[in-house]
């Protein structure tokens, strides 16, 4: 990646604390290369009165102290540190504060719950497809729902609805009776309608937070889903349910045996899974979208882009940061993306193609061009699937993985597979020029300075019913051999 600086951000949770570090360039491409947690549970430590002991405080500094060690040993160029619900919620958070200045020479940013859930917003919509909708974060202290328009925050509340507090405050039982949980269901409810605006809402929802991840990853171990990441992972209403029905219902030690359920949440699955349950029925959402980004991308991506911190074009920075690639390579592939959107857009209409696939399209054009240009090229599948693609949902990553395969996913029906894969052979022939399109009323006519194999002509008449008609410069069909 050009321009690119190494930024670790320190992640003081109510629950958790995490260390993680990101390589980000110039034009907002963000990849991890470390990443660390470590359970505090710092709200379980907080005095009587809320305030933060002197154990708990001397506990977050030698967490700070190794967290910031492992950093300058990965030779960062900057340093985060942010902290949220239980330190922001102690009366006595200053002294952290001061302590931390003191003795690391680093400022802590106490986030405000306005403040914590806008840096979410930042991390979610730099690193997956949302322009319009809402995005959950949900903690061990607090849950922060915020509505999106145009990728910018425009409403935020917060409410004391984290998976920990939520535990610690009604969960007495092993398993919870029903008594509990009608009680803690109550008690969500009324808090999600002092939020009038949410009621029936509605349209696309981000979840971001460890409870979130860890129904993807129940839900995903269930599917035997092939991605092995949660980032752009669609999780259903019905998941949702069927995930609180499991573990309500189960005690802590059956619940232990559930796949994919990590031992750390064992005991806090419970509640946060009612209010995410709750919160779906009540906004009158469908599904929510998974994103591994959150706080800590948010707040690295303001570092390093300034306080508007607005990827323009995040599936090309996902792709350059996942992929890399040289100037002259890079080039290659944006025009064969370019020459793809072209071909798409001329053939959707007339020739029936579904125009919700013309992203999928596009993007195995431009993996393709690449991918030739290098030796050894990698394998697709696991190029595509091992690690999360800044800027794709999980089933468009699935579907661009269909097309570049050689072997179907069936992900595509396979009609349509063989359409678009004679299409991507198609601007491969292109050789990173430029092609144009005309559809007439009894052909097909491709210009383009390139010759195209005659099995590919063959292959678009038998895919399409209309001839192809190659016209240009230095063009012509190479007979099949």
């Amino acid at each position: 990646m050009t321009g690119e600086k190494r930024i670790a951000v320190v992640d003081i949770g109510s629950n958790t604390a995490n260390l993680a570090v990101f390589v980000v360039d110039d034009k907002g491409a963000i990849a991890s290369v470390a990443e660390r947690d470590q359970p505090l549970q710092l709200l379980r430590r907080l005095g009587p009165d809320g305030t933060l002991p002197a154990a708990a405080i001397a506990a977050t500094m030698q967490l700070l102290r190794d967290f910031v060690h492992q950093a300058t040993t990965l030779q960062v160029d900057a340093i985060e540190l942010i902290s949220t619900s239980a330190v922001r919620d102690a009366p006595n958070s200053g002294e952290l504060v001061a302590r931390v200045q003191a003795e690391l020479g680093l400022t802590l940013r106490v986030l405000d719950g306005a403040a914590e859930a806008r840096t979410a917003v930042v991390g979610v919509v730099n690193t997956l497809p949302l322009v319009d909708g809402f995005v959950l974060d949900l903690g061990g202290g607090s849950l922060q729902i915020t509505e999106v328009e145009n990728r910018n925050a425009v409403r935020v509340a917060s409410l004391p609805l984290g998976a920990l507090r939520l535990t610690d405050q009604f969960v007495r039982t092993d398993p919870a009776d029903g008594a509990t949980v009608n009680v803690l269901r109550r008690h969500v409810q009324r808090s999600l309608e002092t939020l009038p605006w949410l009621k029936n809402a509605g349209g696309q929802l981000v979840g971001v937070g460890g409870t979130i991840r860890t129904l993807a990853k129940m839900s995903r171990r269930a599917a035997e889903w092939p991605i092995p990441h949660a980032h752009g992972y669609r999780l259903s209403a019905d998941d949702v349910e069927s995930s609180w029905e499991l573990v309500s219902r189960a005690d802590s030690a059956r619940r232990r045996d559930i796949p994919g359920l990590p031992a750390h949440r064992v005991d806090l699955v419970v509640a946060g899974a009612l209010v995410v349950r709750q919160l779906l029925r009540f906004g009158g959402f469908d599904a929510l979208e998974v994103s591994s980004s959150g706080v800590r991308e948010g707040a690295a991506l303001l570092h390093r882009l300034g306080p508007e911190a607005r990827v323009t074009d995040i599936r090309e920075a996902g792709l350059r940061g996942r992929f890399g690639g040289s100037p002259d390579e890079l080039a290659w592939a944006r025009q064969a993306r370019a020459s793809a959107e072209a071909l798409f857009d001329a053939l959707a209409a007339p020739l029936g193609l579904d125009p919700t696939l013309r992203d999928t399209f596009a993007v195995a054009a431009r993996l393709r061009a690449l991918w030739e240009r290098r030796s050894p090229v990698p394998g697709p599948l696991s190029a595509l699937l091992e690690r999360p693609i800044q800027g794709f949902f999980q089933r468009e990553v699935l579907a661009v993985a269909d097309l570049v395969s050689p072997v179907p996913r069936l992900r595509i029906d396979l009609g349509i597979r063989a359409r678009l894969a004679v299409l991507l052979d198609l601007v491969a022939a292109a050789h990173g020029r430029p092609l144009r399109c005309a559809v007439e009323p009894d052909a097909v006519r491709v210009f383009l300075d390139a010759r195209v194999q005659a099995e590919i002509v063959e292959r678009f008449g038998r895919a399409f019913g209309r001839p192809l008609v190659v016209a240009g410069t230095a063009t012509g069909v190479t007979p099949a051999a």
